[in-house]
């Protein structure tokens, strides 16, 4: 009973370490960032992984060492991804931040300049009227 649930936990293992780990390190290099992902996460991952290693280790399980070794090689890696891309922010988010924030200040100063009051309740068609000595409401 014990062999078969070790060796259960190890196929489930094993399609993590082959399947997802490399999915997020792929995303990662291919994003340049690390945007969404967490440090504690895989700061905490790494020495669970290196332990449950160890463990199978001491415990003569060799399938087991090598499957929670292999987790642990994986989140190394993510966890270097993280020294390489912590610096480089991602270009184009960046450049689109930096439009969208000049269309909405030139929109604001455009709104700005069609209603000097500031008070956005008034027409300008209607303050012009009353400036020419028009009627008032």
């Amino acid at each position: 009973m014990k062999a078969t649930a070790e060796i259960i936990a190890s196929i489930i293992t094993l399609a993590l370490i082959f399947l997802g780990l490399p999915s997020q390190i792929l995303k990662i290099y291919k994003k340049q960032s690390m945007d969404g992902i967490s440090l504690f996460f895989f700061s905490v991952s790494f020495p669970t992984w290196m332990s449950w290693c160890f463990y199978g280790y001491i415990s003569n399980s060799l399938f087991m060492a090598i499957t929670q070794g292999l987790g642990g090689l994986m989140t190394a890696v993510i966890l270097i991804q993280f020294f390489i891309y912590r610096k480089n922010p991602n270009w184009n988010q960046l450049e689109d931040d930096a439009w969208a924030k000049e269309i909405k200040d030139n929109f604001k100063k455009h709104l700005g300049e069609d209603n000097p009051s500031g008070n956005p309740d008034t027409d300008n068609d209607e303050n012009r009227w009353e400036d020419e000595g028009g009627a008032t409401k």
